[in-house]
């Protein structure tokens, strides 16, 4: 099993899908939720999350981890 990584701590050595845990604000308040974004890794000072642009909320990423392995055929 993979584990939670803060971003404070690391960030992703590679430009790749991430599962993130997220706190959230919107119109209903605030909430944590998990998702899954793209890092872009540039040049280590120009990298970014990948956030969909959602007008309605706010997203504040706090930890990352890979994605799971793929399941095994039978």
């Amino acid at each position: 099993m993979k584990n939670w990584i803060d971003i404070t701590k690391e960030l992703p050595p590679y430009t790749d899908l991430y599962i993130v845990y997220c706190k959230v604000k919107d119109r209903k308040g605030n909430y944590t939720d998990v998702r899954a974004y793209n890092y872009k890794k540039i040049d280590g000072i120009n990298d970014y999350w990948q956030i969909p642009e959602n007008p309605n909320e706010i997203v504040e990423i706090t930890h990352w981890m890979e994605l799971p392995d793929e399941p095994k055929e039978g």
